[in-house]
């Protein structure tokens, strides 16, 4: 089931809590543009789009970049760019196949202020100086 985005627009998106609910509405607006532009039509759930094949796309980073741009003016560049380039790489980032070291080489940590965690949707544990550890 679909959400929709549309409650308190001035409130922190419960989703990309650095940004208001206005300005991530804007964000999933253009990412799903963007997905379609690049024929790939997609279903907005929160921090993330998915397509009909069930690949999802994170848009928490592209968030944080639009967020560093205040104007929204180049917004709907930043999100176009992103999403021709995660579209571009195809399956080169499926993990299907690799062995558990070739999967431990591709992970990454991720450390994020505890303010800008959601517990909906982040399972974590707080770290001292108010970093989240993500599992």
């Amino acid at each position: 089931m679909q959400r929709q985005f549309d409650e308190n627009q001035e409130a922190p998106d419960p989703d990309l809590p650095f940004l208001t609910t206005a300005q991530a509405n804007h964000v999933r607006r253009l990412a799903r543009q963007a997905f379609a532009e690049n024929g790939r039509e997609v279903t907005l759930h929160g921090g993330y789009a998915r397509d009909i094949r069930g690949n999802e796309f994170g848009l928490w980073n592209v968030a944080a970049v639009c967020h560093s741009d205040r104007s929204q003016h180049a917004w709907e560049t930043i999100i176009a760019e992103h999403v021709r380039k995660l579209l571009a790489h195809g399956d080169e980032y499926s993990l299907a196949g690799l062995s558990f070291d070739e999967v431990q080489s591709r992970v990454y940590a991720k450390l994020i202020s505890v303010k800008d965690t959601h517990t909906r949707w982040c399972d974590f544990r707080s770290a001292a100086g108010g970093v989240c550890l993500h599992r």
